[in-house]
This record gives structure tokens, sequence and C-alpha cells, in this order.
């Protein structure tokens, strides 16, 4: 009886990896789309995508792009509501499979978002054709001049 109860035990512990797992998917986006974001060591990526990344640490998310602000986040590990499952079923053992596997964490934020601003100075083409046609609009620039600028912002996108 008490060989099968330690049986028992034994595979009921690392209840949160077994919930868990050891890594986590983590969406990760940006306005606009297009950036690259490396992920401690890892990368780069392209947004969207989404990220697995190991529970067991914190990792720090890097985004750029060019003309835009280099924005950082931080996803941080927290201990997971499934190492009640230790607990309860009495697996010190498991706890600390846990705890050595991740799986005793989860990652917060579960979902990144930025939103990156442009460079300070510097608007992207896209304001600058804006900007452009705001003052063709308003007479501030011939048509030569106007046809002259666009062509320079045109080919600074390729």
């Amino acid at each position: 009886m008490y060989r099968v109860v330690f049986c028992m035990l034994i595979c009921l512990s690392g209840c949160a990896s077994v919930v868990n797992g050891i890594n986590q998917k983590v969406p990760v986006s940006s306005n606009p789309s297009g950036a690259k974001v490396w992920a401690d060591d890892m990368g780069p990526f392209e947004t969207p995508t989404i990220l697995k990344l190991k529970r067991k640490r914190d990792h720090l998310l890097v985004f750029k792009k060019d003309g835009y602000e280099e924005e950082q986040r931080l996803v941080m590990n927290e201990v997971s509501w499934a190492v009640l499952g230790n607990i309860v079923i009495g697996g010190l053992p498991g706890l600390g499979i846990d705890a050595i596997t991740g799986g005793l964490y989860k990652l917060y934020p579960t979902v990144v978002h930025v939103d990156l601003d442009p460079v300070k100075g510097r608007l992207s083409a896209e304001d600058r054709l804006k900007r452009l046609d705001e003052f063709y609009g308003l007479g501030k620039v011939t048509k030569e001049e106007y046809e002259a600028m666009r062509q320079s912002i045109a080919k600074s996108l390729w």
C-alpha cells in the first residue's frame, strides 16, 4: 500500500510542469508592424510574431525599426497557480521539479504590444508625404518643387 501511494506521489509530482510546460508562447506585436524584436540574445524576429520563452527567467524584449525610437519591454516570471497541485497532493519532490524546470512560473504580460514613436526631429516617409501634400494643397510649394520632393522621399524608401 505504501509503495502505491509513494509511486502515485512521484508520478503526480511536477504538477505545474505538466500543466504549464517549461516554455510559454508570448504573442508580440508593434505599431507599425514589421519592427525587429530581440528576446534576450535571440533574434531578430519580425513583428507580429509569437516568441517561445523559458518560464524560468525574466526576458528583455528590444524593438527596433528604422525611423523609430527603440523600445524595450520586460516579460517577468511569477509563481503560477498550478504549483498548488504540488501543495494539495503533498508533492515536495514535484515542487522541486517545477522550480528546476521553470514549470513553477508563468510569464507576464502574456501578450506584448508596443507603439513605436518616430525618431524625434525626423518624420517617417509617410508623414513627410502627407505634410508635402498639405503644403502643395495650400500653395506653399510649386508643382515642380512638389514633384522633386515627392521623388526624393520615394527614393528614401528604397
